[in-house]
């Protein structure tokens, strides 16, 4: 028995999409599923179609664009519901707003994901997402937005961390909903009191852990 994990590279802000996949059972799930169009989508499709994967969960940190554009093109191949902070839910309607800020007008046009986004299902924290063996634990860390979370495996110790914590670095805070001593305090409070060796992989960028994240992260 083991959890796999896969990451796909999306979208022009180079978000990670992460599909994780019990190899036992062949449950998977889809984190932050941030495809602009359906060539990126086509790549994760034929990944879990070709090796016998059944997605029961798709689920994001946070609601934020560059996370989950792709969340429809999955939902309409799979009809897995897509599952968002219940604090973020607001976020989730602007998402064509936050497009046009971003990239401008003219590209939400083009992005096919937007046509295909429905409303989602809200988590909490203390909810618990359950993927083959494997549950992950939905732990509260607003502040990159208001409504963040990450998703934790105890089992696997292994923690999604979204824009929350990056390798050396802290998501902003600019945004709607951000709030820097927000992040701090839930960086303090639930994500450094984890297990030090427990692996952080996040939103953007490379793989790190809690223990050097302590030790070296010049934010906190």
């Amino acid at each position: 028995m083991a959890l796999e994990i896969k990451r796909f590279i999306s979208n022009p802000i180079e978000e990670n999409t992460y599909l994780v996949w019990d190899s036992e059972t062949k449950e998977a799930g889809l984190i932050d599923c941030g495809c602009f169009g359906e060539d990126e989508w086509l790549k994760i499709q034929h990944f879990i179609d070709n090796n016998g994967l059944t997605l029961k969960q798709l689920c994001c940190t946070h609601a934020h664009f560059d996370h989950i554009l792709g969340m429809g093109f999955a939902e309409h191949k799979y009809g897995v519901k897509s599952k968002c902070p219940v604090g973020d839910v607001p976020l989730w309607f602007k998402v064509e707003e936050q497009v046009v800020m971003f990239m401008g007008g003219f590209a939400a046009k083009h992005v096919e994901g937007l046509r295909l986004m429905t409303s989602p299902k809200s988590i909490a924290e203390g909810d618990e997402l359950n993927i083959g063996q494997y549950k992950f634990e939905v732990i509260g860390t607003p502040g990159h937005s208001q409504g963040g979370v990450c998703f934790y495996c105890q089992q696997e110790n292994v923690l999604f961390s979204g824009d929350t914590l990056f390798q050396g670095s802290i998501g902003r805070t600019d945004l709607e909903g951000g709030s820097y001593p927000t992040l701090i305090r839930s960086l303090q409070e639930k994500v450094f009191t984890l297990p030090p060796q427990t692996r952080v992989l996040a939103g953007h960028g490379g793989e790190t852990t809690i223990d050097y994240e302590i030790k070296y992260n010049p934010y906190v």
